[in-house]
């Protein structure tokens, strides 16, 4: 990428960080610092064969080589057969049959078939990880290399942060400084900086819940300052819910009905926190506590 090339920071950097991950770059280190050579070059043929071939069992690389002697529609079946099973193998084999056949075009869809699967296959597994799976999920896992692994959830990673950075920037750019008239409670400072992190990153249930957390703290602190005993009521009749405390509230600062409305606002979405999953999610520091 030139000094040239118009795109913005955030543009570059989303660019530049699944690239990191996949092993496209240079890095020089020496007296004078480190300097990083990001790549996105196209693959020569023989640097392809050289990928393909390198620690590929011995039935596999004999098809390859064979391959690249003499390419026709068997040692393309035999090939794809060694390199993805037979019958997967032949499957995709076949668009081949009767085609005008080019060793380079043939060796190149093998290639990006082969990456295509392992990256489908690298999703599928660290998705299953993310959430409570099944048993042959847990089989499919121990049955993989540990470096293999890790190198899946660097890449899968890396490739969900170069998405997500653009955006990420334009939510953090929407943040606002807020000011207030009285201290604010630690545990209160807290969530909101959780919530803010969790809206930033497109955590937008988590931001719900979070914010939901904050206000009930800080509507409670307001309100053991100026009316403990009915705060204390509520809670001897079991009516001490977010609802309850937010409906005291407005009776206490009535000068403030907007931001216990948009308070209610949060408390309903987490109810029903799918609608909480678009960008349009409350932002936490938009509500006044």
């Amino acid at each position: 990428m030139t000094a040239k090339t118009k795109r913005s920071e955030t543009e570059i950097i989303a660019w530049a960080i699944p690239r990191i991950a996949q092993g496209h770059y240079a890095l020089t280190d020496d007296a004078d610092g480190r300097e990083l050579w990001v790549t996105e070059r196209t693959l020569s043929i023989e640097q392809i064969e050289q990928e393909l071939l390198y620690k590929r069992p011995e039935p596999a690389r004999q098809a390859l080589i064979e391959l690249r002697k003499n390419c026709n529609f068997q040692t393309i079946r035999r090939a794809f057969a060694a390199v993805f099973g037979d019958k997967f193998g032949d499957m995709v084999s076949q668009q081949f049959e009767g085609a005008s056949i080019s060793y380079e075009l043939v060796l190149y869809f093998l290639y990006r078939q082969e990456k295509s699967l392992i990256k489908n296959m690298q999703q599928v597994l660290i998705r299953e990880r993310e959430k409570i799976s099944s048993e042959s999920a847990t089989r499919i896992e121990s049955g993989v290399l540990p470096e293999a692994l890790s190198a899946a959830v660097v890449v899968n990673y890396a490739e969900e942060v170069g998405q997500l950075f653009p955006r990420l920037i334009r939510r953090a750019e929407q943040l606002r400084i807020l000011q207030v008239e009285t201290k604010v409670p630690n545990v209160v400072q807290k969530y909101l900086q959780e919530a803010s992190k969790c809206f930033i990153y497109g955590r937008f249930i988590a931001c719900l819940i979070v914010c939901r957390s904050a206000i009930e703290f800080a509507i409670r602190d307001r309100l053991l300052v100026t009316r403990a005993s009915a705060l204390e009521s509520l809670r001897i009749e079991r009516q001490d819910s977010l609802a309850g405390i937010i409906s005291l509230a407005r009776s206490v600062f009535p000068t403030f009905k907007s931001t216990f409305n948009d308070a209610d606002e949060v408390r309903e979405k987490v109810g029903n926190p799918v609608e909480g999953e678009r960008d349009s999610a409350v932002k936490p520091n938009t509500i006044p506590l």
